[in-house]
């Protein structure tokens, strides 16, 4: 064999291989006999059974295009291993993307020529990353939160029991009436519900409204006799006197559960024993929760700057298409968890096959160019995850899935490359928010102040993050 070329250009890699007539020869022999066999196992000729035509004689009947095929695949494997050796090979320290593709060039005097092209793993370079702006991050965790959190805990650790029809209503209790307001015999908008829930003393409507439904039992009516205050939101309602017309559905009657030590034992939680300390689980849990959704909010923002920043070369179709067929399965699982297939997906979102196709692919490219822009950071700052590392993590992964941890240890383990894909991920985005915390947008109030919404308190998602499939 020889090699004829070697032709490079920004996205791939071609080498032209030679393989000689003696070595042709050779195997085309070979695959001549391998085919003749195969021809008389199938062969049917009168006066022979089926199956028991001669090979001598099946040999007549060869199909000289799968004697070719069959010359060609035989030679192939020897090709990129002689390829692979070869200094022109070796020498280049260019990253290729998995399997070449392999096409004939030439058959001529019994020598044939293969072309063998690489696709070359894209770069993408940024010139700075110190200047993306980024909303204000608040992940602490604020009294009112805390305390919502536990009137929550509490309210879910209440003892209900559904009241008799003959028992009356108490404060405290919970009741569901249908209510129907009138002013002056005349009903207003927003003053009419069916089956509403309040507990009797929690102050939700206004003044005198809860105190007249004490004593009433299901099944009775009563017209509530009340007045909004001067000062209500709704400044038609403002001042004025309103009759409601209630009706009572179903009573409960809730003991509070006492705010005390057992109360915080009885979540077995770790190290939790007392209300103070439960109270700091809590607080903890709250910034972890912040922290996670502002990390994954402040991704979304860097991500942007990032591709609008950065210089990429082309990508390869062969990266796209794996990845577009990686995003379309996502799509597909997510989607059946809520048992809906892809074509209802897209009648409910009015889109076209087309229009769905082109936005994976567009999602593809910026996914594979930021995967190329993380690993490029993290080579750049030396950010790197160790082995230990790793291990904690799929310990921490294991613990969520309580009676399975063994199994998950053992699946995660046998796939680290993905745990460390995710943490290098996680730590090259906490280093782009810590650069770049003091870049604010020039109107920061309004942000600063819906950050202290109240988040969900609950274990951190672990979604792995989508890395660009491993170098060869």
């Amino acid at each position: 064999m020889k090699l004829l070329n070697k032709i490079k250009n920004e996205n791939a890699i071609e080498f032209q291989v030679l393989i000689e007539k003696s070595e042709w020869e050779k195997k085309h022999n070979e695959a001549f006999e391998k085919v003749a066999k195969k021809t008389a196992s199938k062969l049917k000729i009168p006066g022979f059974r089926p199956g028991n035509v001669p090979v001598e004689e099946a040999k007549k009947h060869v199909n000289e295009i799968e004697v070719f095929e069959t010359t060609t695949n035989d030679l192939v494997p020897q090709a990129l291993t002689f390829l692979e050796q070869d200094e022109s090979f070796t020498s280049d320290n260019s990253e290729t993307v998995d399997t070449p593709s392999i096409d004939i060039l030439d058959f001529k005097d019994g020598e044939l020529t293969l072309k063998i092209a690489y696709d070359l793993y894209p770069v993408a370079t940024i010139d700075s990353y110190n200047d993306l702006v980024l909303t204000p991050i608040v992940n602490e965790a604020f009294d009112h939160e805390v305390n919502a959190e536990i009137e929550h805990a509490l309210s879910s650790k209440s003892q209900r029991r559904v009241k008799d029809e003959n028992e009356l209503i108490e404060k405290g209790d919970e009741v569901r009436f249908d209510f129907k307001g009138m002013i002056d015999n005349v009903p207003f908008q927003g003053g009419s519900a069916k089956d509403h829930l309040l507990t009797i003393g929690s102050n939700q409507f206004i003044p005198g409204f809860e105190d007249q439904m004490i004593g009433l039992k299901v099944g009775e009516q009563k017209n509530l006799e009340v007045k909004f205050p001067d000062d209500y939101h709704a400044t038609d309602l403002a001042g004025r006197s309103a009759v409601f017309e209630v009706l009572i559905k179903e009573i409960t009657s809730v003991k509070p559960q006492e705010l005390n030590d057992e109360f915080a034992k009885s979540f077995n939680l770790p190290n939790v024993n007392t209300v103070q300390e439960l109270k700091d689980y809590i607080h903890n849990q709250i910034v972890l929760a912040k922290q996670e959704r502002n990390s994954e909010r402040a991704w979304l923002e860097i991500a942007q700057q990032l591709l609008a920043k950065a210089k990429v070369t082309p990508i390869p179709q062969s990266l796209i298409d794996r990845e577009v067929s990686t995003l379309k399965q996502q799509v597909i699982s997510q989607l059946s968890q809520y048992k809906i297939d892809l074509k209802q997906y897209l009648e409910f979102s009015k889109k076209s096959e087309s229009q769905f196709q082109e936005d994976l692919v567009k999602q593809a490219k910026e996914t594979i160019a930021l995967a190329l822009l993380v690993d490029d950071i993290a080579e750049n700052q030396k950010i790197v995850v160790s082995d230990d590392e790793v291990k904690e993590r799929i310990a921490e992964m294991a613990k969520l899935y309580q009676g399975e941890e063994e199994a998950i240890i053992e699946r995660l383990s046998q796939n680290p490359d993905a745990v460390k894909e995710f943490l290098l991920h996680k730590k090259v985005v906490n280093y782009l928010i810590d650069l770049n915390k003091n870049n604010q947008p020039k109107d920061t109030a309004s942000t600063l102040s819906k950050q202290e919404d109240k988040p969900k308190v609950a274990k951190a998602k672990t979604s792995n993050t989508k890395k660009v499939a491993s170098k060869k």
